[in-house]
Formats: structure tokens, C-alpha cells, sequence
């Protein structure tokens, strides 16, 4: 390496060694790669919650959660927030109720209360937030995207989809962070992917104050990896401000070296368990009626088609690509179809779906035609209590296809590795990459194995998480593999994935992170 650049390999970089080269000795067993990377991670709140009060399990119960609160309260100065999570998806039915909100109000003692559940679509809030947000008790006014108490008319505190944008932004008015603070935050983040080696991610969605951050971090060398954010075309549940146009026109003055503001991020629909993601096939009728829906319901979209194609056509204008949140299979189709629409009026753009869980095998080959890649998040699916959640409520047509990527590698669709972080309690890429080998929970803390006939090989995985996240990101000419004239971004891990037993993939350590030829991390 020389000027944070990889200059020489094998016997040509022996004949380069003199007096003054630095020489780098592996412990014993240890392997070095490229630098991992992470196609979607949320670092304002992945940071955030570094320095929340409250810490949740997603698979404790409700009694553990207002333990949690109450310990969280008393230790809060008197008119400070309580802010944190992540609390189970499976938990929304219960917290939707006068009874659970009352307990939770007994346990705040009159601080306003926010946390965030696992999926980060949806918020838990009590009355000193409620009445914060200016709603009182008699919701029959409300939007129908905030969860009241079927009996009684009243709010219970639980936020659905756009419901908690309207909390976060009630959040960031009474207590905004200052640009310091955001730094400070946006660093803690890119510190954490710098220990469990990842030199580059994408952020999901991004806010201009979060741009404005990250742009700053870089100027003065103290971003630890490079970082193609996603400007948010339409937020249903980050309260950032401004977004869509307003926020797309101001996106490039943000652009630094390693910060790329190349993407834009739509959400075109939400979650299986709050019945927002869109499918073909309806919704299980044993849940759909009570929560006042027909029989015959598939979800919806956040916009039709013809919306769709326009702002494809408007992001094109722009320069820049398209990152669409799409879980159920019918928004996975739409997004084909608006990208052939859009093609056939000659604009071509960079197009990332996230998330897809749910793709219809009709739909691969339209995926690999088009060469779009698949944000896949492998921790958000193996056995756990969100991937039981969302099984349990998606179409019964459908459960034995998700995240079919086995299928998907042999019809030519990219894939590419994510986590989803904080969505997902760490992104450390190795558990995601054991997941994707053996189908298995890494931990073995869920029993059982996930349609193991849809494993992939153990390269298959680790290019997901290198190679082909940098092509995703539009950075592949400077980093993702190891190779003369690009980025010496590289990491040190303690043993060799292409030589051990699958089982042993997910307890993979990071001993070092070179990122531009410095040292990054080092355990």
C-alpha cells in the first residue's frame, strides 16, 4: 500500500519492500479480505441508540419492558425525554390497549416517552407524548394511521407507519439534537461498523441534517468508511424534514470524497404484521377482519403506478438512483413494471430494491433482465421472533418463498448484503453470512432450520457482502476487492470462512480494519 492505495501484489510487492516499509504480521489461523460492506443500515438511529436510556430485547414481554421504563425514569432529570427500544412487532396487539398505556404511564412519572419496535415502522408513546403532539384523549378524529382502542374511542399510544413520524418529528421539535450531538452520533455509528469490518454501507434514508453530518465527519478525516446515502423521496416514519423535492435539490452539496449522495429512497409500501406490505394474494382471513379489513385484502401501496414511474423519471433527471422499499411481492412487481415504463420513455437509472422478502418466482427473471439488485437482510429473516412475526401474517401462498435466494442466485438476481441496522441489533456481516449458508439462527437461540434448500455457498455469501455491494453502490471502481489503483480499505478477520465448518461462520471476530491504508479498528 502506498498513499491509501493497494500499489503492488505478491512478488511484485516483495521486490517493493525496503527499510522504511511498514509490514504487517497475521496472527496465526487469521485471514485478510477486502473490507465488508452493508448495503442498508439507519446511522442517525443506529448511533442514536447508542446513547438511548431505555435498551429492550425484542423478545421480552410487555411486565420487562415497563421495568425497563420505570428503572429508565428514575434516572432521567425531571422534563427529559425517555427514548429507546427495540421492542417486539409480535408485542403490537397487547401494547394496543387503555390498560397497557395506563401501566407504561405509571411507569414514566410524566416524561415523555418514545421507543421504537424492531422494525422501526412503528412507535410506542405515552399520554405526556400524546398530549405533546397536540392529541388528546377522544381519537375519533385521528388519521387511521394511529392506533386507538376499539371500545372506548381513545388513544393507546401505539403509533402505525406514518402515525410515528408524527412522533419522531414531536421529538426532534421539543428536543432537537445539535449538529454537534448528531455528529458525535453519526461517528459512534461508523465506529461500530468499523469493529466488525465494514469500510462501506449505504444508508437507507437519509434526512439533510443527518447528509450534512457525515459531510462534515469526511472533511475532517473522521469517517471511518464510504457511505452512499438514500435522500428521502417520502418519509412515513423518520419525521425527517425537508424531504421529496425540497430535499433532492440540495442533496449534492453534501457530496465529499467518501460521502456519495447518489440515491434516493422510496417507500412504496411497509410490514407484513401491521398489514401495510402489498401482495398478490390476500391476507390471512383469520386476521384480517379484526383489524377491519375484508377478506380479500392485499395491502396497498404509497402510491400508484403512474406516481411511481414519474419519480423514476424525476430521480433520472436528477442523476441519481432509486433505493425502493418494497416487502410484499405485488410492490416488488410494481417496481418492474415502473421500470419498464420508464424505460420505454428512454430513462434508464440505477434501481435497488430493499428489503423484498416476498419476490414471485414470475418475477426473477424480470429482476435479472433488468439487472436490478435485491437489499437483502439475512438477520431480519432467519428463525427469530420478526421473521415468526411476519410469517405468520403474509399470505399462506407465499411463506414457503421468502427469501428464496437460492432460487433467485441460479435465475442471475444480484443479490446484496445488508442488515438493516438497528433493525437488526448488530450489523456484523458474519451472523448474516452464516444465516445465508446454513439457514440457521448463528446463535442457536431459535431452533430450527429455514427452507435450507434455499442455502447459498459460503463465496456466494461473502461476495454478497463485498464485491457486490460496492457494484450496488456505484463505488466498485474504488473499493470491494483487493486490487492495484484502488481504496487499501481491507480487514483482518481470525479465521479463513472458505476453510472452516458452515457452523462456525457466524462467531467470525474482526481483529482488524484498514479503511484508505490507516488503521481503522483494531481488538
Amino acid at each position: 500500500m502506498r498513499g491509501g492505495e493497494f500499489v503492488a501484489m505478491d512478488a511484485e510487492a516483495e521486490s517493493l519492500i525496503g527499510p522504511e516499509t511498514h509490514v504487517l504480521i497475521t496472527p496465526p489461523g487469521a485471514c485478510v479480505m477486502p473490507g465488508l460492506g452493508d448495503i442498508h443500515t439507519h446511522l442517525e438511529l443506529a448511533g442514536g441508540s447508542l446513547f438511548d436510556r431505555v435498551q429492550l430485547d425484542p423478545a421480552a414481554g410487555v411486565d420487562e419492558m415497563i421495568e425497563r421504563i420505570s428503572e429508565a425514569a428514575q434516572r432521567t432529570p425531571e422534563g427529559e425525554w425517555i427514548v429507546g427500544g427495540l421492542w417486539g412487532v409480535g408485542l403490537l396487539e397487547e401494547l394496543d390497549s387503555l390498560e397497557t398505556r395506563a401501566r407504561i404511564d405509571a411507569a414514566t412519572a410524566e416524561h415523555p416517552l418514545l421507543l421504537r419496535d424492531e422494525t422501526a415502522h412503528h412507535r410506542l408513546v405515552n399520554s405526556a407524548t400524546l398530549r405533546l403532539m397536540g392529541l388528546g384523549g377522544d381519537a375519533s378524529s385521528w388519521a387511521p394511521d394511529v392506533s386507538i382502542d376499539s371500545l372506548s374511542g381513545r388513544a393507546t399510544g401505539v403509533l402505525v407507519e406514518s402515525g410515528s413520524r408524527r412522533a419522531e418529528e414531536c421529538l426532534e421539535r421539543e428536543r432537537p439534537r445539535t449538529d454537534t450531538e448528531l455528529r458525535d452520533v453519526m461517528r459512534a455509528a461508523t465506529t461500530v461498523l468499523s469493529s466488525v469490518g465494514v469500510t462501506m454501507t449505504q444508508e437507507a434514508a437519509t434526512g439533510e441534517r443527518a447528509l450534512a453530518a457525515l459531510a462534515a465527519l469526511d472533511r475532517t478525516d473522521d469517517l471511518g468508511c464510504w457511505i452512499t446515502t438514500s435522500a428521502s423521496v417520502n418519509d412515513l416514519i423518520f419525521g425527517f424534514t425537508p424531504v421529496g423535492e425540497r430535499l433532492l435539490d440540495r442533496v449534492a452539496e453534501y457530496a465529499t470524497p467518501r460521502v456519495r449522495p447518489t440515491y434516493a429512497k422510496i417507500f412504496l409500501d411497509g410490514t407484513p404484521p401491521t398489514f401495510t406490505a402489498s401482495f398478490h394474494d390476500p391476507y390471512p382471513a383469520s386476521f384480517a377482519p379484526e383489524h377491519g379489513r375484508g377478506p380479500d385484502f392485499r395491502g396497498t401501496t404509497t402510491m400508484p403506478l403512474a406516481r411511481l414511474v414519474e419519480w423514476l423519471c424525476q430521480l433520472h433527471a436528477r442523476g441519481l438512483g432509486a433505493k425502493v422499499h418494497c416487502t410484499g411481492d405485488a410492490s416488488v412487481t410494481m417496481v418492474l413494471d415502473a421500470v419498464d415504463a420508464a424505460r420505454e420513455r428512454g430513462v434508464v437509472l440505477p434501481v435497488q430494491l430493499a428489503h423484498a422478502q416476498f419476490i414471485a418466482s414470475t418475477d426473477y427473471a424480470r429482476l435479472a433482465e433488468a439487472d436490478i439488485p435485491v437489499d437483502i437482510c439475512p438477520q431480519l429473516w432467519y428463525p427469530s421472533t420478526f421473521q415468526r412475526a411476519a410469517v405468520a401474517m403474509v399470505p399462506v401462498s407465499v411463506r414457503a418463498t421468502m427469501c428464496a435466494f437460492r432460487e433467485q442466485l441460479d435465475a442471475g438476481v444480484r443479490l446484496v448484503g445488508g442488515s438493516d441496522w438497528p433493525v437488526s441489533p448488530s450489523p456484523n456481516p458474519w451472523p448474516a453470512i452464516h444465516g445465508l449458508v446454513t439457514r440457521a439462527h448463528p446463535e442457536g437461540t431459535f431452533p430450527g432450520v429455514f427452507l435450507p434448500e434455499q442455502a447459498v455457498g459460503v463465496r456466494e455469501a461473502v461476495a454478497m457482502f463485498t464485491r457486490e455491494c460496492a457494484r450496488a453502490m456505484g463505488i466498485a471502481a474504488h473499493t470491494g476487492t483487493i486490487e492495484v489503483g484502488k481504496s487499501a480499505d481491507f480487514v483482518v478477520i481470525d479465521r479463513d470462512p472458505f476453510a472452516i465448518a458452515a457452523t462456525r461462520l457466524g462467531g467470525t471476530r474482526t481483529l482488524q480494519t484498514w479503511m484508505g491504508g490507516r488503521p481503522r479498528f483494531a481488538a
